[in-house]
Protein backbone atom coordinates (compact mmCIF):
# COMPACT_ATOMS: atom_id res chain seq x y z
CA UNK A 1 0.00 0.00 0.00
CA UNK A 2 1.11 3.40 -0.51
CA UNK A 3 1.54 5.90 2.08
CA UNK A 4 -1.77 7.83 2.53
CA UNK A 5 -2.89 10.84 4.78
CA UNK A 6 -6.20 10.40 7.17
CA UNK A 7 -7.88 12.19 9.03
CA UNK A 8 -10.90 11.82 11.30
CA UNK A 9 -14.62 12.29 9.92
CA UNK A 10 -14.56 15.68 12.59
CA UNK A 11 -11.49 16.40 10.09
CA UNK A 12 -8.76 16.13 12.56
CA UNK A 13 -5.42 15.30 11.09
CA UNK A 14 -4.26 11.62 11.99
CA UNK A 15 -1.22 12.17 9.85
CA UNK A 16 0.61 10.10 6.87
CA UNK A 17 0.02 5.92 6.91
CA UNK A 18 2.54 3.77 4.88
CA UNK A 19 1.34 0.43 4.34
CA UNK A 20 -1.34 0.58 7.88
CA UNK A 21 -3.98 2.07 8.39
CA UNK A 22 -5.56 3.87 11.47
CA UNK A 23 -7.41 1.58 14.27
CA UNK A 24 -9.48 4.39 14.15
CA UNK A 25 -12.49 5.51 11.92
CA UNK A 26 -10.68 7.52 9.28
CA UNK A 27 -11.12 9.67 5.60
CA UNK A 28 -8.33 9.51 3.47
CA UNK A 29 -7.37 13.16 1.90
CA UNK A 30 -4.98 13.85 -0.76
CA UNK A 31 -3.47 16.69 -0.03
CA UNK A 32 -1.35 17.64 3.22
CA UNK A 33 -1.63 20.43 5.38
CA UNK A 34 0.62 23.67 5.08
CA UNK A 35 0.43 23.66 9.42
CA UNK A 36 0.01 20.86 11.94
CA UNK A 37 -3.64 22.12 13.52
CA UNK A 38 -5.95 22.78 10.46
CA UNK A 39 -8.79 20.77 10.05
CA UNK A 40 -9.93 19.21 6.96
CA UNK A 41 -13.27 20.68 5.77
CA UNK A 42 -14.81 18.46 3.40
CA UNK A 43 -12.77 19.87 0.80
CA UNK A 44 -10.20 21.87 1.57
CA UNK A 45 -8.11 22.69 4.69
CA UNK A 46 -9.39 25.55 7.84
CA UNK A 47 -6.90 28.07 8.43
CA UNK A 48 -4.33 27.83 11.26
CA UNK A 49 -5.10 28.59 14.77
CA UNK A 50 -1.51 28.79 15.50
CA UNK A 51 -0.84 31.19 11.96
CA UNK A 52 -3.71 32.90 12.75
CA UNK A 53 -2.64 34.15 16.29
CA UNK A 54 0.66 34.38 15.35
CA UNK A 55 -0.01 36.75 12.86
CA UNK A 56 -1.90 39.06 15.41
CA UNK A 57 0.63 38.86 17.80
CA UNK A 58 2.97 40.28 15.34
CA UNK A 59 0.53 43.11 14.43
CA UNK A 60 0.13 43.66 17.99
CA UNK A 61 3.94 44.08 17.83
CA UNK A 62 4.56 46.48 15.39
CA UNK A 63 1.10 48.65 16.44
CA UNK A 64 2.77 48.97 19.83
CA UNK A 65 5.50 50.54 18.20
CA UNK A 66 3.62 53.13 16.37
CA UNK A 67 1.59 54.44 19.28
CA UNK A 68 5.08 55.03 20.62
CA UNK A 69 5.84 57.04 17.92
CA UNK A 70 2.52 58.74 17.98
CA UNK A 71 2.45 59.70 21.61
CA UNK A 72 5.82 61.30 21.00
CA UNK A 73 4.68 62.58 17.88
CA UNK A 74 1.13 64.74 20.22
CA UNK A 75 4.05 65.14 23.04
CA UNK A 76 6.41 67.45 20.61
CA UNK A 77 3.19 68.88 18.80
CA UNK A 78 4.68 67.48 15.48
CA UNK A 79 2.98 68.43 12.16
CA UNK A 80 2.83 64.65 11.07
CA UNK A 81 0.98 63.39 14.02
CA UNK A 82 -2.34 60.92 13.22
CA UNK A 83 -5.67 62.03 14.07
CA UNK A 84 -6.42 61.27 17.74
CA UNK A 85 -6.05 63.11 21.24
CA UNK A 86 -3.24 61.67 23.36
CA UNK A 87 -5.93 60.34 26.12
CA UNK A 88 -7.49 58.39 23.31
CA UNK A 89 -4.05 57.32 21.93
CA UNK A 90 -3.15 56.06 25.62
CA UNK A 91 -6.54 54.24 25.46
CA UNK A 92 -5.87 52.78 22.49
CA UNK A 93 -2.49 51.52 23.95
CA UNK A 94 -4.53 49.57 26.44
CA UNK A 95 -6.54 48.11 24.30
CA UNK A 96 -3.76 46.81 21.90
CA UNK A 97 -1.36 45.41 24.89
CA UNK A 98 -4.30 43.26 25.89
CA UNK A 99 -5.91 42.50 22.29
CA UNK A 100 -4.62 39.09 22.98
CA UNK A 101 -6.28 38.07 25.68
CA UNK A 102 -9.72 39.12 24.28
CA UNK A 103 -12.09 37.14 23.65
CA UNK A 104 -12.63 37.77 19.73
CA UNK A 105 -8.88 37.47 19.86
CA UNK A 106 -7.37 36.34 16.86
CA UNK A 107 -9.85 37.52 14.78
CA UNK A 108 -8.37 40.76 12.82
CA UNK A 109 -11.62 41.60 12.05
CA UNK A 110 -12.19 42.59 15.82
CA UNK A 111 -8.71 44.32 16.06
CA UNK A 112 -9.01 47.56 18.57
CA UNK A 113 -9.24 50.49 16.45
CA UNK A 114 -7.21 53.25 16.15
CA UNK A 115 -8.73 57.02 17.01
CA UNK A 116 -9.74 59.01 14.11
Amino acid sequence: MSTIYCVTPEGVQLGLFDGTVPEVPYVVVEEMPEQFDQLWLFPGWSESPSQLRAVELQWQTEEMATIANQLLAIEEEAEDALPGTRKQWLNYRTDVRLWHEAPDFPDQTKRPVRPE
